[in-house]
Order: structure tokens, then sequence, then C-alpha cells
């Protein structure tokens, strides 16, 4: 089997690579790959096509392996893949950049090159070899470590650039260079303990008390642990455990628990925990006015004819609560939904007001997350917790995989449009593309709609909705024009 991958860099050219024989029935389309480039060099890539039969274009000798597909399930979904080519295609850029700006920095495998010795020679007995100053100063280090980077050597061995002399000792065979991959995200997990198996039935524990009555330190630990996690009410209990960190937060024995433990007694665990913390439902009901219910059902009507609706609502008429009255109707079918901000600062705002109505199943995701919490999120749509994503602009790059509303709020708002770098894109149009792909709606919200977007919904391509009233009647601001030149001439002419 053949992949052709793609890889973040400014180029559209596709990569092919030979599919290793233990990776056939685990790697498939949207899968990350990593893959040897150049001599040297690790990537990271996307898979985006595989064939059964060998390219005829390529020699089979000159077709590297993929290393390994580190993901148990694809990253980038069909839908995914479409909307990076049409961004490449529509803002006239390389495919490769596109995927730069699409997949975190946390998605990407780092390497180093580690210089370690031959293990079949003896480096106490090499006397018989020439070695000049440099190579000799390597070796010495070497026989202190069993490896070491090629970047730690530049600061050792006291030369900028001690490429010769490390390819002047490989070529000698006494020394191996090879890349060492690491993995940019790592869960954040949590150490805990529990009582082992063997102890968990209420006869069990009394007589373990019994055993360990002499042992007061032992018998503090084991009384604290099952009044707080009662293991002969519920197996289940006792299977999640204690957090470790609470024996030290009662200052009971270190030493006693290790030796609970080297006992096996009690079995320390390692639980993998997510960044982002359980939250819970505040509100269960939001009432809308009779103005909003009105135009909620225009909403609704319109989509059944246009796949895009644009909604002009003044400052302050409500807009946000038919948004959720729409996320809800979605979200009970079992569909996901984005909601669109330009800004982080209107990110914060609106997402108290989302997840106090929808709780666990709402997911931020914007430029100033770090790169392990937005590949969180990522594994987080992916596994099917988060159904309600609210977020700036790279949000729609994200997996859906059963995505039905895409609203973009604030539509006109400059924002959107990456400008910044390359692909220069516009978010409220890739949103239009995506949700094409997913055969989803788009509601564009606005108090001031762009004029694209107002001149399609005049022209019947977009459904149009309008608000003109305040929520509970509030009333509009007066505005008065004043002529500031105006003003200025009679202020002087009246001294």
């Amino acid at each position: 089997m053949f992949a052709k991958i793609l890889i973040p860099i400014p180029i559209s050219q596709l990569f092919t690579y030979k599919v290793p024989f233990f990776l056939e029935n685990k790697i498939n389309i949207g899968h990350r790959a990593i893959i040897p480039l150049g001599n040297r060099k690790i990537q990271t890539g996307i898979v985006l096509f595989l064939e059964k039969t060998q390219p005829a274009e390529i020699d089979t000798k000159e077709i590297k392996e993929i290393i390994d597909v580190p993901d148990e399930y694809p990253i980038f979904l069909t839908p995914q893949i479409k909307l990076l080519e049409q961004i490449a295609q529509y803002y006239l850029c390389t495919l490769g950049e596109v995927l730069h700006t699409a997949l975190p920095s946390g998605f990407k495998i780092n390497s180093k090159s580690i210089i370690q010795t031959n293990p079949e020679i003896d480096i106490y007995e090499l006397e018989s070899y020439n070695f000049n100053d440099l190579e000799t100063k390597l070796i010495d280090i070497l026989a202190l470590k069993e490896s070491i980077s090629y970047d730690e050597l530049d600061a050792q061995i006291g030369i900028k650039n001690p490429y010769k002399t490390i390819h002047s000792l490989i070529d000698k065979k006494i020394i191996f260079l090879f890349e060492q991959i690491t993995e940019k995200y790592k869960p954040d997990t949590l150490k805990k303990i529990r009582l082992s198996p063997d102890y968990q039935a209420k006869e069990q524990i009394t007589a373990l008390f019994e055993k360990l009555k002499k042992k007061e330190p032992q018998t503090d630990i084991l009384l604290f642990y099952v009044q707080e996690i009662m293991p002969h009410i519920s197996v289940e209990n006792n299977k999640k455990g204690m957090k470790k960190s609470k024996i030290e937060e009662k200052k009971l024995s270190k030493a006693a628990l290790n030796t609970l433990l080297k006992n096996k007694i009690m079995e320390e665990f390692t639980e993998v925990v997510s960044r982002f913390p359980f939250i819970e439902k505040e509100q269960t009901e939001i009432i809308l006015q009779d103005i909003q219910q009105q135009k909620l059902n225009e909403i609704v009507t319109a989509f059944e004819s246009k796949n895009v609706v644009l909604f002009h609502g003044i400052t302050g008429s409500g807009k946000t609560e038919i948004y959720i009255h729409l996320i809800q109707k979605e979200i009970a079918t079992g569909k996901q939904v984005l909601y669109l901000l330009p800004e982080l600062a209107l990110t914060v705002q609106i997402v108290q007001r989302i997840r106090a109505f929808f709780g666990d199943i709402v997911g931020i995701y914007h430029s100033r997350f770090s790169a392990k919490e937005k590949v969180e999120v990522w594994k987080e749509i992916i596994n099917g917790r988060f159904k309600i994503i609210v977020g700036t602009r790279s949000s729609i790059f994200l997996p859906f995989h059963s995505l039905s509303l895409i609203i973009v709020d604030e539509e006109h708002d400059a924002s959107f449009k990456q400008t910044e770098a390359s692909p220069h894109y516009n978010a409220r149009d890739m949103a239009i593309f995506l949700a094409q792909e997913h055969t989803a709606k788009v509601l564009l919200g606005s108090a001031t709609p762009s004029l694209e977007s107002f001149f399609n919904a005049e022209n019947k391509k977009y459904g149009l909705v309008t608000l003109h009233e305040r929520f509970a009647q509030a009333t509009l601001p007066t505005i008065n024009l004043i002529n500031v030149r105006e003003e200025k001439k009679n202020k002087k002419m009246n001294g």
C-alpha cells in the first residue's frame, strides 16, 4: 500500500510513502503520519490518498516508509480536506500553507538528532584508531554518557559545527546518529491510589486493619482512604481511587504509603484528566418574547428554501436568545453547531451565556489557547464530548463529523479575514463552503450587515429576516447629527 501525504510547508506537492505491513489495517485517509523527510528530518503529514498499486512515475527503491501513525482515529475528515483544497484554490496559495494554518502546532512532531556509541565497540579500547583532538574530545564525552543530542554537543565539544567530527566517527563505525521523535502534545495526568483488588470486601478490609494494628502510620492512611472512598460499599468507587496528593494534604506519612504500595496492599495508577473541567448547566429555559419567537419561526421557515439566511437584528434586540433556541433544536437531534465570533473579547461573554444553558458540551477554540489546549479541543470533538464550539475564525478547521448549523455573529466584522499571513482567507465565506460540505445551514447575524451579504439577501440568494425592536421594549438612544465645522465657526463668532 502507498500513501500520498500533505506536509504543512508552503508547497502543494504531495509526497508518496510506502505503508509498512504493520500499519496497513491502521491507516486511513485523514490520519496523521510521522514520516522521514530528506536524510535526517522527521515531519508530520496528513494522509490524503491511499493506493494499492505503486505509482508508475516513482522507483520503488526511492520510496521511503511511514514511521508511524500516532492517532487511533483520523484527525482530518473529508469535509475538512475539501475545505483545505477550496482555500488553496480560491485564495491562490499552496495546500501546505493552508495545512500549516489549520493544524495546531501540538500535532506537529519534533525530532532531535541523537549521537550514541556503537554497542559492539569497547569505547575504552580504541588506541588502534588515529583520532584527532576533536574526535578524542567527543569520545571522552560519550564515555561518560550513553548518548547525547546534537544540540548539546555544540556547547560541549567547543566548536559551532561538529558535523565533520561526527561524520568522521560515523565512517569509522564508532558512533551512530539517529533521530529521536518527541510528541509535543501530552495529556494532563493525575497520580492516584486505590486498594488492591485483594482487599475490597468488608471482611478483607477488617482483616487488613487487624494485620496492621501495630503499624499506626499505615493504619492512619488506610482508615482515611476507607472513610473517603468506602471501597467495601462500591467496587466502582475503589476503581476510581483517590488523588495521591490528598495523603500529603492530610500530612500522613509518605514512607507508610510507599510501604503499602510496596507490599501491594495499595496500588498507584495514573489517570488522564481533561484540561477543560466539567461545567454544570445553570439555566434550563430561555423564554422568548413574542417578537423574538416570530423571528425564530421566520428563520426556521427561511431555512426550508435557503441554505444561508441573513439575520439583520439591531443591537440589543436579543439575537443571542434566538441563537440559543436554534442551537437547542440541532443538539436535540444529535448534531453539532459552530458559533463563530470575530474577536476573543466577545467570545468570553458569549461562552458564559451558552455554557449556562448547555453546560459541558460547549467547547471554546481561539488563538490564545496553548498548543496543548488546541489539541485537546480537537480530540474532544472527535470523541464526542463537545457538540457546540464557540470560537474565532480558525474554528472552521475543526474535525466536525455531524455539523448542521453554523452561526456567524457580527458577520460584517473585518476580523473574520486573516490578513497577517497566507492564506488570507475569510472565515465567514469559508464557513458557507464548509456548510455545503456538511449539508448544514448558515445564519449570518449582524446589526450592520456587510454590503455583500445584504446584496445577496436582497437578490434572494440568501434568506433575510429583520428585527428592528429592542429586547424588552428598551428604547433606542436619541441620535443628533452635529456639523462640527459649523459649531466651531459659531463658537468663534460668539467669542
